[in-house]
């Protein structure tokens, strides 16, 4: 407080010099030597180091005792996949489906078992039904899409684990914020990324699922277990 007339200079001077400690003046100048400055350096990361990894323990510990978390990263991807995938596709095959027809069907059962979402916009998060359907069509629109490529894993791979680490990766990443691209800075470059993604993404799904790039099998192994229609 100035109640009493200004400070005087010289003491803010010296608090100034004080309270920069015994290894910079008032003036910013360095005042550690060599040895000084990489035992300071020592005494320090140990204590950043320290933080750092308590705040990512907390988080991590967060993260695992969320159900949430449980319940989009391991127990849907699992038992969706499982159920989804591995059984009603298989059964459809069974029932006289092709491979391919197989692969087209399964993925509505998967997209119908995400009406109940609808419930939830109107009654819960008080949404008008029409914004409530329109957020459902394109959620079984995106549903039906990432069914029919999880479908395509398992038959091209013959591993339910391919379709299970897609999904988790889906659910860790959420769906694009397309919206956001013409108000980003950069929207002509990040315009271009997803286009060159998705380019990308089209021309080398079918050579990335090979099995003998996965999991050094033969292909011919998978045509003959899954079929080849």
């Amino acid at each position: 407080m100035w109640a009493l007339g200004p400070p005087n200079t010289s003491e803010v001077g010296a608090a100034d010099t004080a309270a920069t400690g015994p290894y910079e003046k008032a003036s910013g100048e360095s005042l550690m030597t060599g040895s000084d400055e990489d035992e300071f350096r020592s005494q320090v990361k140990p204590v950043v180091r320290k933080r750092g990894l308590e705040e990512a323990r907390r988080k991590a510990v967060a993260l695992v005792s969320d159900i949430l978390t449980w319940r989009n990263l391991v127990v849907a991807p699992v038992t969706e996949e499982f159920v989804f995938r591995a059984c009603i596709g298989e059964i459809l095959r069974q029932g006289g489906f092709s491979t391919k027809h197989a692969v087209l069907i399964c993925p509505v059962f998967f997209a119908v078992a995400h009406l109940h979402h609808f419930w939830d916009l109107v009654y819960y998060q008080r949404q008008p039904i029409v914004l409530a359907v329109l957020t459902l069509v394109l959620q079984m629109t995106y549903t039906t899409l990432f069914g029919w490529y999880a479908a395509f894993l398992l038959v091209r791979t013959g591993h339910l684990l391919c379709p299970i680490v897609a999904h988790v990766f889906c659910n860790v990443m959420g769906f694009p914020d397309l919206g956001a691209i013409p108000r980003h800075p950069h929207r002509r470059v990040v315009s271009a990324a997803f286009v060159l993604g998705v380019a990308a993404f089209a021309s080398l799904v079918r050579n990335s699922t090979l099995l003998s790039l996965l999991f050094d099998r033969d292909v011919r192994n998978a045509k003959s277990a899954y079929g080849s229609s």
